[in-house]
């Protein structure tokens, strides 16, 4: 959790006339960039051509060859079939694409 609120803390959003490149941040000294790249190789997406549509069974067979446990019932897949990691990735993803915003109050 502290390395999270780490990199989150210091977390920059590198832009290109308004549309984002990456996020920025480092962990312990250590630089780290976020790419769309980085994210479709790190989980072996084989996206990066452009793809706009997916036939359900091969997303259904690449999900559970990544570990996702749970029964697909429809077209919904649910955060807590998947492994820790990829959970906390689509967190991360759902957190940063929401419009709503929080304010902490001490």
């Amino acid at each position: 959790m502290e390395t999270q609120q780490e990199f989150w803390r210091k977390a920059k959003l590198e832009t290109k006339d308004n549309k984002p490149l990456a996020i920025n941040s480092s962990l312990k000294g250590v630089p780290v960039k976020i790419t769309p790249q980085t994210i479709s190789e790190v989980f072996e997406l084989d996206d990066l051509q452009g793809k706009t549509s997916f036939p359900k069974t091969k997303y259904q067979t690449d999900f559970i060859e990544r570990g996702y446990e749970d029964e697909m019932k429809k077209d919904t897949l649910q955060k807590g079939g998947f492994p820790p990691a990829t959970r906390f990735l689509f967190h991360t993803l759902l957190m940063c694409m929401s419009n709503k915003t929080t304010e902490k109050s001490y």
